[in-house]
């Protein structure tokens, strides 16, 4: 018999070797997919750290941050009714401009959204709504410090 007769085993090679290559690509865009839905999808009952930054009627949260002039994606902080009460926000007459911007470091708890577009416009991946606030300190930033970031702008 010649060397491509019916019984040759020439082309059945390289059609097992195919499926073996297959396997272990199908097995990564599993786990590639799987770490995807783990990051887009929401958290209940966090811990946080962060900076609040209060821009009157928004409250932006950026997370594992800690000074004046936060960067990153912030979240949209829903903040609870006690919020003001650990949080709080007072203004001398000569400057009642700081009543409607305010900067705080904050660490709480609370549950995070799935991504999504949130607030106004839907200017915001996620959303943050507070449980409970566990300790705030009012920062001290100059109204320069705490503008909007470009991004998240409305």
């Amino acid at each position: 018999m010649s060397e491509n007769g019916p019984t040759s085993h020439h082309d059945q090679a390289p059609a097992n070797n195919r499926g073996a290559q297959l396997v272990p690509l199908f097995l990564l865009c599993v786990l590639a997919a799987a770490l995807v839905i783990n990051f887009a999808r929401g958290r209940n009952d966090q811990t946080l750290t962060g900076v609040v930054v209060m821009d009157l009627p928004v409250y932006k949260f950026y997370p594992d941050q800690n000074a004046c002039g936060p960067a990153g994606t912030p979240y949209l902080l829903v903040p609870n009714s006690r919020f003001g009460e650990v949080a709080q926000n007072s203004a001398p007459i000569s400057n009642l401009g700081a009543l409607f911007h305010a900067t705080w470091r904050v660490k709480l708890r609370g549950n995070l959204s799935h991504l999504g577009r949130y607030g106004p416009q839907g200017n915001y991946w996620r959303e943050l709504d507070v449980q409970y606030v566990i300790d705030a300190v009012r920062l001290n930033c100059s109204d320069v410090s705490i503008k909007t970031n470009p991004a998240t702008a409305n």
